[in-house]
């Protein structure tokens, strides 16, 4: 009952929006409700990419890491998702998060774990170019609420204008180089 009674509660505060998948579930609110349990419970904005194996049976146990980890990319894409659904705290939570784990030289690990650590450490410049976009998002929706992400931004920036437009590695993890995708969310930034 308290559970019931607690996510009813958590999906009142979500911005009311027409299903139009013709599904008999409410795709909108299954949705939410799945971003909702891809939040740290420790360090809140902190999103995993997935808690599922994409991979099927061709990854065993051993295979820690993939989706079970933070992706900067995948984190401002469900932090943007959050602040479309009416939830700018989870939005705000996530860019605070992405400043705390920000590198020295303001770029981001490819993914982290939850403390920040690096899974795997190539360089993905969408996911460098994106936080500034999610900022710059949540600055012209007033969703701030008096947070400052100027700093982060600024390194952020840095990093781009030193080390792009080239990347390392595309969005798929599959080529270096000069990548349409990577490009156009640099120019964005």
């Amino acid at each position: 009952d308290l559970f019931l009674r607690e996510w009813s509660e958590r999906q009142a505060q979500y911005r009311e929006m027409p299903d139009l998948s013709c599904h008999r579930l409410d795709m909108y609110r299954v949705s939410t409700a799945v971003l909702e349990t891809h939040q740290s419970k420790r360090f809140p904005g902190g999103f995993v990419a997935s808690l599922s194996v994409p991979w099927g049976f061709a990854r065993g146990d051993k295979d820690i890491g993939g989706y079970h980890v933070l992706w900067p990319r995948d984190m401002v894409q469900i932090a943007l998702a959050k602040l479309a659904s009416g939830d700018a705290y989870a939005a705000r939570s996530a860019l605070f998060y992405l400043a705390c784990t920000q590198n020295a030289d303001g770029g981001w690990s490819q993914n982290m774990w939850l403390d920040g650590t690096p899974h795997w450490e190539a360089i993905q410049m969408d996911a460098i170019a994106l936080p500034i976009l999610l900022a710059d998002k949540m600055r012209r929706d007033n969703a701030l609420d008096g947070y400052d992400p100027v700093q982060m931004v600024r390194h952020a920036t840095r990093f781009l204008l030193r080390h792009g437009p080239v990347t390392q590695q595309d969005r798929w993890e599959t080529t270096p180089g000069y990548s349409p995708n990577t490009m156009a969310a640099e120019v964005a930034a």
